[in-house]
């Protein structure tokens, strides 16, 4: 999942997940045009 269709599921903002991976939270992997790219360990994080 792109960071605009999880900020979309979790009812939170892009810069709030951006804020999360700042801070050592979740650690989306990045596809070759250097876009975030979630995992499901990641969707988890963000469910607790």
């Amino acid at each position: 999942m792109n960071i605009k269709e999880v900020a979309s599921s979790f009812g939170v903002k892009a810069n709030q997940l951006r804020f999360y991976e700042k801070k050592g939270l979740i650690f989306p992997e990045r596809d070759k045009n250097d876009y975030r790219v979630y995992s499901m360990d990641d969707l988890l994080r963000l469910q607790v």
